[in-house]
């Protein structure tokens, strides 16, 4: 008998946990990468550094996969050795015994991180890869991008959602445009910026 009593006040309370989170939607898991500084001068000739941030408190991961596009005539990668000094804290802290897979292309680079230690996994903000680059001895306005198929994950989930911020490269000169779009001021000029692009220009 006392189990039938029960039964209406269990189903009661369950259909009130469910009307109750009806109306909320869940958050939407992101990751927000920028490569910084967005907006750089560089003298020709020189070697440079750019890092790749993950700016908001963001959903663990354990591993990614980054294409990097830049105009070979203008930059050219610099791999780093040992190439474990390419990856950023926000790796090596959480896991120092990582898969880091870097192929060097003509005008783009693939980058592949995955943790190797049990269980480990990471969350923004921080600094998770850095790239050197040397820079044409040409003055010349340039870009660095990331291509749309950016991943994250985590235990093999795939993070739904990231956002990227590119970053602008001034050589020999001050950048007229940055990853956010142009400068006020100055004579009025059309470009199409980022160049390569990725979705929308």
């Amino acid at each position: 008998m006392s189990r039938r009593r029960h039964r209406p006040l269990a189903a009661a309370g369950l259909l009130a946990l469910l009307l109750a989170g009806a109306g909320a939607a869940p958050a939407r898991a992101e990751i927000d990468l920028q490569i910084t500084p967005q907006s750089q001068t560089v003298a020709p000739g020189s070697q440079f550094e750019i890092q790749f941030q993950v700016t908001n408190a963001s959903p663990a991961f354990n591993a990614f996969h980054i294409i990097v596009l830049f105009d070979p005539n203008a930059l050219t990668t610099v791999k780093l050795s040992p190439l474990s000094a390419q990856l950023g804290a926000l790796v090596t802290n959480a896991c120092g015994s990582n898969v880091n897979w870097f192929h060097v292309g003509a005008g783009t680079d693939t980058i592949d991180v995955s943790m190797l230690c049990a269980g480990a996994s990471t969350a923004g903000p921080g600094t998770i890869y850095r790239m050197d680059f040397l820079a044409s001895t040409t003055p010349q306005l340039t870009s660095i991008s990331v291509a749309a198929d950016v991943e994250f994950a985590n235990g093999g989930l795939v993070v739904p959602d990231v956002r990227v911020l590119d970053a602008a490269v001034g050589i020999g000169m001050t950048p007229t445009l940055d990853a956010g779009g142009p400068a006020a001021g100055g004579a009025l000029a059309l470009a199409a910026w980022p160049n390569p692009a990725r979705g929308d220009v």
